[in-house]
């Protein structure tokens, strides 16, 4: 699915699937308003990825994507944007612990999120947990944010710990996450301090983990080359693999002419 923007600068395109799960916990969005003050158009596409295996990740990820609505729509983001994201992070977290006491009396769930605000051609992003975005320019994909999951923390004790990259990567535990949404208090999140300009070409993708969890990237940059149908191919070439486990997945790419 593919929508052009009213100016004609950017073009979106948006894919999911629930691969071999019984469920779609994802849930996107991407959202566009005038700024009051200075008229240029913004956008905040968001991508959300319930926690597999505890209750209610699709209900949560679908919080997380309409309190990043109603907060990028009725919030005028500061002339420091990135505290202008950090804080629709912590509003958003605040309205997913307050739907988990109401629905399921404070069990244990939570959602992934990464999100990209662009205005004026100037990128912000934010991320919690392990959902990536991903710039792919002059033909090579480079991942913007940092995931908050346990093998960053492994690495970290490495040395302290004596840890060889056998003990690393045999650790059941490294993949899990350190920071989500409805985690309780958020000290972990990632954000830029200073705007990504964008140029003509440039290609944003926000990804669930149910798309680089399955393909390489190498794969997807070379994905990334074609000039029309990328997300489409993503998904096409995710479900080739026909992985027995495959996850959700959730594409939105953002191409900027």
């Amino acid at each position: 699915m593919k929508e052009k923007a009213k100016k004609g600068i950017i073009s979106i395109s948006k894919v999911q699937h629930i691969g071999r799960r019984e469920e779609q916990q994802d849930n996107f969005g991407v959202f566009h308003k005038k700024n009051s003050q200075s008229g240029k158009m913004e956008m905040l596409a968001v991508v959300a990825d319930g926690m597999g295996g505890l209750a209610n990740g699709s209900e949560v990820s679908g919080v997380v994507v309409e309190a990043a609505k109603y907060y990028f729509m009725n919030t005028e983001f500061e002339e420091e944007k990135s505290a202008g994201m950090t804080k629709m992070v912590q509003s958003i977290n605040k309205d997913v612990l307050r739907f988990l006491r109401q629905s399921t009396g404070g069990e244990l769930s939570g959602s992934t999120m990464v999100a990209a605000y662009v205005c004026g051609r100037k990128l912000h992003f934010v991320s919690v947990g392990d959902s990536r975005i991903y710039l792919f320019r002059n033909d090579m994909l480079l991942q913007l944010n940092r995931e908050h999951v346990h093998l960053r923390e492994l690495y970290r004790v490495r040395d302290i710990d004596e840890l060889s990259y056998e003990d690393i990567m045999s650790n059941r535990e490294k993949f899990a996450l350190t920071s989500y949404m409805g985690i309780g208090e958020l000290d972990e999140i990632d954000y830029n301090i200073q705007p990504i300009s964008l140029k003509t070409g440039d290609k944003l993708l926000l990804l669930s983990d149910g798309v680089f969890g399955t393909l390489s990237e190498r794969e997807m940059t070379e994905i990334c080359k074609l000039d029309v149908g990328i997300v489409e191919s993503l998904k096409d070439s995710v479900l080739l693999k026909n992985k027995p486990t495959q996850d959700n997945l959730t594409a939105v790419l953002v191409e900027f002419w």
